[in-house]
């Protein structure tokens, strides 16, 4: 991670849309854009990281990430990726977590996979009126943005793993008014449909087992879903 933080100005010229974990559903992501009139000159999609895994089409995040309207935060997918590739340990929770398609690869062939996602930030903070929005992959591991993104920006351990992995808060189902941020775009817990929450915004809605890929528009406060291609295995 070069940046723990990528800081986007505010999109005068066109939309912000997010969207929730892809996990290889491109196509399917491809197709829900055109829907809603998604245009490449000016507007602009914020990714909440989980890329990869599961779905069919994995191999295709690096393409994604090289379009200069696609912006993602790291998930804990991308983690795993990187973290077996650095000695090939775990293999066992990365089979169980759908990472099959590169388990097997040979280390040059997975070094384009990492490049791709190794220095993705852990959170954008996109500039608004007043107070930024925020996206991150998991939880903000603070009630105060401002606060989370100090523990961030310096690498405090606890913190980032939070961002990546945590559901304390939605398992306490508490606190879900993040101080200094307009609201917060989440995904990793899956939900049934995209859920507002104080002002959080949990954006998982389980494309890749077999359930609608959420695409958020704040202008219109939601967006149109399609279907993606089941799997069977348990969310992480």
């Amino acid at each position: 991670m070069t940046g723990i933080v990528k800081r986007l100005p505010r999109n005068t010229a066109g939309r912000d849309l997010f969207v929730g974990d892809i996990h290889g559903c491109f196509t399917r992501l491809a197709a829900l854009l055109a829907e809603a009139g998604f245009d490449e000159t000016k507007d602009r999609l914020i990714s909440v990281g989980d890329l990869v895994d599961r779905g069919p089409e994995s191999h295709l995040a690096p393409e994604w990430l090289a379009k200069p309207w696609f912006h993602a935060v790291m998930g804990n997918h991308e983690q795993m990726i990187v973290a077996y590739a650095s000695d090939r340990s775990g293999t066992e929770d990365v089979l169980r977590n759908g990472g099959a398609w590169y388990a097997g690869m040979v280390a040059s062939e997975l070094l384009v996979y990492v490049d791709a996602v190794r220095d993705l930030p852990l959170a954008i903070e996109i500039e608004d009126e007043g107070d930024p929005v925020v996206v991150i992959h998991a939880d903000v591991p603070n009630k105060s943005w401002p606060e989370a993104r100090a523990l961030l920006e310096a690498r405090d351990r606890d913190s980032i793993e939070r961002a990546l992995w945590s559901r304390e808060r939605i398992k306490a189902n508490d606190d879900f008014q993040i101080e200094g941020a307009k609201f917060v775009v989440l995904g990793h817990t899956v939900m049934p449909m995209p859920t507002i929450v104080g002002n959080m915004l949990y954006l998982d809605t389980g494309a890749c087992f077999g359930h609608a890929l959420a695409l958020f528009d704040p202008t219109h406060h939601t967006g149109p879903a399609i279907h993606a291609e089941a799997d069977k295995e348990d969310p992480q």
